[in-house]
């Protein structure tokens, strides 16, 4: 934390991560079903769909970031 950061304000951080970890885990493993409903039911992704598509691999990207340390 910063040189400013409160007691209690680390303390809340640190409990607050294994459930950060956690969720970010289990969204990096639900989203790729996610995307293969998008590819599968209607191939193509243009448009709207390119977008959402796009925007979990992201948010899948991120939570793989956040959620690989989950449970060690």
């Amino acid at each position: 934390m910063s040189a400013g950061s409160s007691p209690q304000v680390e303390e809340v951080l640190e409990a607050l991560r294994p459930v950060v970890q956690g969720v970010a885990f289990w969204a990096a493993v639900v989203i790729p079903a996610i995307l293969i409903v998008l590819i599968v039911t209607k191939p193509g992704l243009q448009g709207e769909r390119g977008v959402w598509f796009l925007v979990l691999l992201v948010l899948n990207l991120i939570a793989l970031v956040v959620g690989h340390r989950h449970n060690r």
